[in-house]
């Protein structure tokens, strides 16, 4: 009679009965260090595939799906806990913004009445004629103040702000401007007096401006202010000397030359009877009488004292330093261009006027 070995109770992983784990390999519950000593054996010929019940191929099956589980652990952990990460530093953001928003006036939100944004207003020095500017409380024309940027558009809007005590607007948002001052920035409704663009075409048609204000500046001074205002990103930056010598400025120049072309010969197409054409230098020459043009063309009430103030104290919000450059930024060939473009718009200006004169002549002898 053949001796029986004592069986233990306690299967192993290799003793376990197949059906238990139909796929043959060890449980998952078996440690990863038990089942590295489990395989080392086997690679070491102690045990054979016969005592482990899998078929030779096992060991390459066995450490890819091991692999496998690790990684797709590994993935599912880390992603969630960069999810948690964004969605708390989302949330972080969002709430500091909404609060910063309600706080303080850098954005209109819970800032803006029909009297203005809610807030200090301006000091007197840098409002020396009027400290309080207001939305108008009745419904005015859509009234564009067109110019190429860089033509002294902003120095006008403050004026004619001080002058009159109501806000300009702006077919655009500029949050420079808003932020210094200008609070009728986010308006381009009959609130405002008159509206900012630097827009033509049927980017201008679509606002169905009912009066225009085109201010011209000479090309050279419009473009390098413009080129300025591009390269700082500022409305009182002054670029640098060394970025005329690049290939960026050989590219904005020239179309800088036709958009200012453009942009001008666009409004010198208007009805003249509701076009007034204002040259900056003009102005900067003659704040008072240039000034009286404007507010008598927009039928706003002129106040001869307050006109002497604005043109005596007012400088503007923001006014680019004086500078000069020991160089010529526009050689021959822009030279050209430029000398092309000017006799176009003055040619418009030309045909503008007289159209305006005689527009004015058949008005005239209708009224008789």
């Amino acid at each position: 009679m053949l001796a029986t070995t004592p069986q233990s109770s306690e299967k192993t992983p290799l003793d376990a009965n197949p059906s238990d784990n139909p796929s043959g390999l060890p449980e998952l519950t078996m440690g990863f260090k038990e089942k590295d000593e489990v395989w080392s054996a086997h690679e070491a010929g102690l045990l054979d595939d016969a005592s482990t019940k899998r078929p030779a191929f096992a060991n390459l099956h066995r450490s890819g799906s091991e692999i496998l589980s690790r990684v797709k652990f590994f993935l599912s952990t880390a992603l969630h806990q960069v999810r948690c990460k964004w969605c708390v530093a989302v949330s972080t953001l969002l709430t500091a913004a909404i609060i910063l928003a309600s706080t303080i006036s850098i954005l209109p939100l819970g800032g803006m009445r029909d009297e203005g944004p809610i807030g200090p207003q301006l000091p007197p020095q840098m409002r020396p004629c009027r400290s309080k500017v207001n939305f108008s409380p009745d419904p005015l024309p859509k009234i564009a103040l067109a110019s190429f940027t860089g033509s002294g558009n902003t120095w006008l809007r403050g004026a004619i702000e001080q002058a009159t005590g109501i806000w300009t607007g702006s077919s655009y948002p500029d949050n420079e401007l808003y932020n210094g001052g200008f609070y009728g920035e986010l308006v381009n409704d009959q609130k405002v007096i008159v509206i900012k663009t630097h827009t033509f075409g049927k980017k201008a048609t679509k606002h169905n401006y009912q009066k225009a204000i085109l201010l011209i500046r000479k090309p050279e001074d419009a473009i390098l202010a413009k080129w300025n205002q591009y390269k700082t990103r500022t409305h009182t930056g002054i670029a640098k000397g060394e970025s005329y010598d690049t290939r960026e400025w050989e590219y904005f120049a020239p179309r800088a030359i036709n958009e200012w072309k453009d942009l001008n010969e666009y409004w010198l197409s208007q009805n003249p009877l509701t076009l007034h054409v204002v040259h900056f230098e003009d102005l900067m020459k003659n704040k008072k009488e240039e000034l009286r043009k404007i507010l008598e063309f927009i039928n706003a009430e002129v106040d001869e004292e307050m006109l002497d103030c604005v043109a005596e104290k007012y400088e503007g919000l923001f006014r680019r330093r004086k500078y000069t450059l020991d160089f010529e930024p526009f050689n021959a060939d822009l030279k050209e261009q430029i000398e092309n473009a000017r006799d176009m718009v003055e040619q418009a200006i030309e045909e503008y006027k007289f159209s305006k004169s005689d527009m004015v002549d058949v008005e005239n002898a209708n009224a008789m």
